[in-house]
This record gives structure tokens, C-alpha cells and sequence, in this order.
């Protein structure tokens, strides 16, 4: 019998696990919409905007311009049965299973002087097993005129430069986005 490898099953278990999980923010027994799709939403391309031959590229991704928030920091002990913090507006979910043992961890507004929403994960490099969902709050953003609303999004940014896009999903209602992380550093709200 041939041998299968440990990380192709742990692999086929976390697929399983991500498609049979519900939206973080629809309620118990209601159909998620929409659903995580691994795949960012992206804005149309204006004039000059879109080179050639890059469709879908992150640089057409931008911040959302919002005002300064008050500054917030929250540390909270969170293990393998999961847990939440809560920083400023925003707040990070941890599920069960999604950490081994017990980490203090920090969350830190980053607003960048009000120029868009940010908060900063401690510790640095901090890996789930499982993604963890970051609901930020953009009720202090500038929504403009509610055109490049459906492409809101959590993305990961390193020196105010968007390093990567995370799967999300927004509420227009309640003012927030949700997005499914595995790792700890900056993350902030763009479209």
C-alpha cells in the first residue's frame, strides 16, 4: 500500500473544513451571500489604468480613504478553543482549532494618520491552522458615491503598499467587511 503523504491530507482537510464553513457574519442557519470565493472582488479599470496583459493585478487595488479613528490597542490570550478581540471598531475571530496552544495577542489601530483604516497584528508571523476572519468597520470611510462599494476588501500591506488581496465579504448595512486571514501582520480596507 503506498504511503500518503501527512501534509496532502492535512491539505484535503483544510479544503473540506473552508468549504463547509459559514460566513462569519450570516447569522445561525441562514445561506451565506456572498460566499468566500478565494478570488478578490476587482474594480473595473478606468482610462490608463490597466495595462495590458495584467488583468486583475493588484495595483488596481487602492486604500479606502477614511478619517482618523481614535487610537486603540487590545492584547487578549486566545488558544486552541479560539476567541476574539476587539480593537477600536474592528474585530478579529479566532476559531476553534485554528491555534495549537495559547498566544497573547495584541491588535493595534494603524490608521496612518486618517488616511485609511489599518490594524497591525502582534505577534509578527503568526500562522493559523485554520484562517481566522478580521471584520473591519468602514463607517468612517468616504464611500464617495457608493459606486466601488461592492469591491471593499480586507488586504494585507506591508510599508502602505498592498502585498496581498484576502478572500472577503462585505455588509453595506452594518458598514463592514470580513476577510479570512492566515497570518498575522497589517491588514486594512481597500476596493
Amino acid at each position: 500500500m503506498k504511503r500518503v503523504q501527512p501534509c496532502l491530507i492535512a491539505l484535503g482537510v483544510l479544503a473540506l473544513a473552508l468549504a463547509c464553513e459559514r460566513s462569519p457574519t450570516a447569522a445561525p442557519g441562514s445561506v451565506p451571500s456572498p460566499s468566500f470565493s478565494g478570488r478578490p472582488p476587482q474594480p473595473p479599470a478606468g482610462k490608463g489604468e490597466e495595462p495590458p496583459g495584467r488583468p486583475n493585478s493588484l495595483h488596481r487595488i487602492r486604500l479606502m480613504p477614511c478619517s482618523e479613528l481614535a487610537p486603540a490597542r487590545a492584547t487578549e490570550r486566545i488558544g486552541p478553543a479560539g476567541g476574539t478581540i476587539s480593537v477600536g471598531p474592528h474585530e478579529l475571530r479566532v476559531p476553534s482549532g485554528a491555534l495549537a496552544k495559547a498566544v497573547l495577542i495584541t491588535a493595534e489601530l494603524r490608521d496612518e494618520a486618517g488616511r485609511y483604516n489599518a490594524v497591525r497584528f502582534y505577534p509578527h508571523g503568526l500562522t493559523f491552522q485554520a484562517p481566522a476572519y478580521l471584520t473591519m468597520s468602514f463607517a468612517n470611510c468616504d464611500t464617495g458615491d457608493g459606486s466601488r462599494l461592492s469591491y471593499v476588501q480586507i488586504v494585507y500591506t506591508h510599508h502602505k503598499k498592498i502585498v496581498e488581496s484576502e478572500p472577503s465579504v462585505h455588509d453595506l448595512g452594518a458598514q463592514t467587511v470580513t476577510g479570512a486571514i492566515t497570518h498575522f501582520s497589517n491588514y486594512a480596507i481597500a476596493w
